[in-house]
């Protein structure tokens, strides 16, 4: 992987901030990153991996990291048909999306 850029971002209605590396990969791009903030009231730490093929169509993601003392473990995968996994499990109702977008991080957007 060729790293092609990074960046920080502070959020503004929140305590919190957010870094990301974008990198190009043989077959498309690689970003990974780590938010750090606070939701509800509990402090929350979230690393996230997105893999993207050539034409910017996400195929897979993964979450991990805590919400207060709850740890949290997500992977999400794009199958071949169109169909989504969350977790191995299948999810229907977003069969056809080409996209993921973690709400917590403007870097999916």
């Amino acid at each position: 992987m060729r790293p092609h850029t990074s960046i920080l971002w502070r959020r503004l209605e929140l305590e919190g901030h957010d870094a990301c590396l974008l990198s190009e990969a043989d077959d498309g791009w690689k970003l990974r990153g780590h938010a750090l903030f606070v939701h509800n009231g509990k402090p929350c730490s979230l690393a996230y991996e997105a893999d993207c093929d050539s034409g910017w169509r996400t195929r897979s993601a993964r979450v991990d990291g805590f919400l207060g003392a709850e740890t949290l473990h997500f992977e999400i995968e794009r199958l071949a048909d169109g169909g989504w996994t969350l977790n191995g499990a299948g999810q229907a109702e977003v069969a056809g999306l080409i996209d993921v977008d973690l709400g917590f991080t403007p870097a999916t957007n």
